[in-house]
């Protein structure tokens, strides 16, 4: 054979190596698909009657035997299951959480994709299970049964609706096998997703930020809005320098008022459900009578798996720790009022041991108020804790009358602490007060951490004395 010939037959087998491969490839890629519903059927054959051998969450991985038409062959890896499912419930790439998980899109029209059973096996949490519950309500009761439960809404008799309900069989629903799949998943216990982290913003982008009605401002603060004037005053408050300390991540720690659901996100510690009871009839002033559960949840419990510790510090460098599994009860049909009295969250759960330092009469945070108080996934060092104390007088500006612009005074006081004796401040507290009497009644605090050398804000708390 001549070198023309063996470059012929190389440049051959070369080319045919090389369509194989691109073949091969094409085929393992078409192959791979994803159940892109939530709770997909698997059959035993190609008609809806035959047997449901498995149900599918939403992105589970599948792989493509053979396309039918409207039938498709697949199998699901690693389990010998092996069925037919309809061709347009797989997609080609798994689905996310801003593709599904919200009824509205970034500018605010409906998202036509919008799955709540989907998104909650992406993003596994309560607040999810409970959109769930809602969205099941609405499609798996009948008509008749909906304007019953919410008889203002419909020209309905409220007593004669609430006795008809009470002898109703659909008062106790019916089960709905995905729904209660979720409901065991969470009383078996999930680490609550990401989206539910309490959101911890660096303080100097929080002030310097467009709008301060920004989302991810509105959560840093909880419930409360900041307006112009109060970002006006933090712009003018100066800081402590500070480098880098005891906190590195801003995932180390958690603000006083977390959830839950947040302190489980924030800490990757399991949390667990458990249902106290179902729906009930209910009266609220503004939206009369009705029934008020998410499909058959009324009441519920939220445990976290294992303890957190949360840490109360005084301004005196006075702290009590304590080794704590936070409980919550929630009761649907009962309006949760997102009031906060006072400074300090008045926590339910079990204690597994307190330590204090400063005093040894310390035994419960309740001991030391006002103070700053946070949470940890591990225990603080056990040091003496260094408190320093700075006072600031800023003239803030209330209105112009003609050409006479009155001010208000305002008075913050700053107590940094240094919890690990290095020199370093690591928490800090931003007293803010006006009037005449300084100090006396604080309108607010701001919880400050040093999170990698940069002071980032964990909470601002309003002093509400009338929560009703």
């Amino acid at each position: 054979m001549t070198n023309k010939h063996g470059k012929v037959w190389r440049h051959i087998y070369v080319t045919c190596i090389i369509c194989l491969t691109v073949q091969n490839s094409s085929a393992e890629t078409i192959s791979k698909r994803w159940s892109g519903i939530s709770w997909m059927e698997l059959y035993s054959s190609t008609t809806s009657d035959s047997k449901v051998l498995e149900h599918l969450a939403i992105n589970s991985p599948v792989q493509l035997i053979a396309d039918l038409g409207k039938w498709c062959e697949i199998d699901v890896p690693n389990t010998g299951i092996h069925g037919f499912c309809k061709c347009n419930s797989l997609v080609s790439a798994p689905l996310t959480l801003d593709e599904i998980g919200s009824s509205r899109l970034r500018d605010g029209t409906i998202n036509p994709h919008y799955s709540p059973d989907g998104s909650f096996w992406l993003a596994p949490s309560m607040h999810r299970l409970i959109d769930v519950g809602n969205y099941f309500w609405d499609r798996q009761l009948s008509n008749d049964q909906k304007h019953l439960e919410h008889p203002a809404l419909n020209d309905l008799d409220p007593e004669k609706a609430q006795a008809t309900w009470q002898k109703s069989e659909d008062r106790m629903r019916h089960p709905v096998p995905e729904f209660d799949a979720m409901k065991n998943l969470l009383e078996s216990g999930v680490v609550s997703a990401d989206e539910n982290r309490p959101v911890i913003g660096a303080f100097k982008e929080l002030i310097e930020a467009e709008r301060m009605t920004d989302r991810s401002i509105k959560n840093a603060v909880g419930s409360y809005s900041v307006n112009q004037n109060t970002k006006r005053l933090l712009q003018s408050v100066t800081l402590v320098s500070i480098k880098a300390s005891l906190f590195t991540n801003e995932r180390e720690l958690a603000p006083a008022w977390s959830t839950i659901e947040e302190l489980s996100a924030q800490f990757g510690i399991k949390e667990h459900m458990r249902v106290l009871g179902g729906p009930q009839w209910v009266s609220i002033d503004d939206e009369g009578p009705h029934v008020a559960g998410s499909w058959d949840i009324g009441s519920y419990a939220l445990v976290l798996a294992q303890p957190v510790f949360r840490h109360v510090i005084n301004r005196d460098g006075q702290k009590v720790s304590t080794s704590f599994i936070p409980l919550e009860h929630h009761d649907i049909s009962q309006r949760e009022s997102n009031c906060r009295e006072g400074f300090m969250p008045d926590r339910e759960g079990v204690t597994h041991v307190t330590s204090s330092s400063g005093n040894e009469n310390l035994k419960q945070p309740e001991d030391l108020s006002p103070a700053i108080w946070f949470y940890t996934s591990r225990a603080l060092p056990d040091t003496q804790i260094i408190v320093k104390t700075y006072g600031q007088i800023i003239d803030m500006p209330i209105h112009a009358n003609g050409n006479n612009q009155q001010n208000r005074h305002v008075l913050v006081i700053t107590y940094s602490m240094d919890l690990d004796a290095d020199g370093v401040p690591d928490v800090a507290q931003l007293e803010i007060s006006e009037g005449d009497e300084y100090g006396d009644s604080p309108s607010e605090l701001l919880t400050l951490a040093n999170i990698a050398g940069a002071w980032t804000l964990l909470s601002i708390e309003h002093n509400n004395s009338d929560c009703d």
